[in-house]
């Protein structure tokens, strides 16, 4: 008890040290939560970049694929992304990635022989509803089509 007397700061340095090392090698999610609201908050205080004049190269990692799914990705997921580049106001996004052939899509291919059966067989003997339904048919198949959306 006298060197605990002698050196209260030290023993409660060591104290906390100890603690520390404990929270560190036990991976407490609420510390992984505080450091990033912590860099988010970092990020506000820093303000807005600006823009550079750098050339930017968005790779797709393991962590990606992670997150949005095994590849390939849908051309829709691929859309949104390079609309989410396209917002920074790049001079020019390029690729590296081979879309050399349509996009396989069952229910695209499904809808469209449904229209084309509704159009030969139906249409002109249903009036004005049927036009409604070939218009609900056709935008179904314009938000179905994930290569039209990336072109």
């Amino acid at each position: 008890m006298g060197i605990l007397k002698k050196h209260p700061a030290l023993f409660t340095g060591l104290g906390i040290t100890i603690l520390f090392f404990g929270l560190f090698f036990l991976r407490i999610d609420f510390l992984d939560t505080l450091e990033l609201k912590s860099y988010d908050l970092m990020m506000n205080f820093r303000g807005d970049p600006g823009v550079s004049n750098e050339v930017v190269i968005v790779d797709i990692d393991d962590d990606s694929i992670e997150k949005l799914g095994r590849w390939p990705w849908p051309r829709s997921l691929l859309a949104k992304i390079i609309n989410k580049i396209n917002a920074g106001g790049p001079r020019v996004i390029g690729l590296n990635i081979i879309l050399s052939e349509p996009e396989e899509s069952n229910g695209l291919k499904e809808l469209t022989n449904l229209k084309e059966l509704f159009s030969r067989n139906i249409l002109d003997k249903s009036g004005e509803t049927g036009y409604e339904y070939l218009q609900a048919i056709n935008d179904a198949e314009t938000r179905l089509d994930n290569d039209r959306k990336l072109s």
